[in-house]
């Protein structure tokens, strides 16, 4: 209760909406023999959207994995795919600049997730190392991935990109010059 003739200061209130998560991919077509380092470019991903429900992040905002990976049709945390379903050999995780060193800081893959829901990751992608460890037949689709991070579950996180190798075509005509 306020006292006889007091007023209450009015209250201001901004509310920020960050938008629906998204990715941009540097490149998305390779030859199969290659390897390469692409940027991922990531927005939308607001930072307290998804909470983590195991260590290290148990509780606190846990942020986004992205990784190149070969998965399952059915990959999604959201709808109860298991971790089997999600095969990566580059992962990065954004994560608050705060909670970096609890992931074990960038030589471990810690990226920061900006509190504008933004972040930059820089992906390994090679055919032949995620062919290697890869190869369960339900293993199908090639891609970059983002999912929310230490065992939490928020779809909108989930986002798939998808890449595509192929071989050179055409034919090489040698000829022979006669001296």
């Amino acid at each position: 209760m306020y006292p006889a003739g007091s007023a209450m200061a009015p209250l201001d209130a901004t509310i920020t909406t960050l938008g629906t998560p998204s990715v941009s991919v540097s490149r998305t077509e390779f030859r199969t023999y290659e390897t390469a380092t692409i940027t991922v470019e990531g927005s939308g991903f607001d930072p307290v959207a998804a909470t983590g429900t195991r260590p290290p992040l148990s509780g606190k905002p846990s942020g986004a994995y992205v990784v190149f990976g070969k998965f399952a049709e059915n990959w999604r945390p959201s709808q109860s795919a298991p971790s089997s379903t999600r095969v990566n050999t580059s992962q990065k995780w954004a994560v608050l600049a705060g909670d970096m060193a609890a992931i074990g800081g960038p030589g471990a893959g810690a990226i920061e997730l900006k509190p504008d829901g933004t972040f930059t990751a820089e992906i390994t992608v090679s055919k032949a190392a995620i062919d290697a460890v890869a190869t369960a037949e339900n293993l199908v689709n090639y891609g970059i991935y983002t999912y929310a991070g230490s065992g939490a579950t928020n779809a909108g996180y989930e986002t798939y990109t998808p890449i595509t190798f192929s071989d050179p075509t055409g034919s090489v005509t040698v000829s022979k010059t006669e001296f």
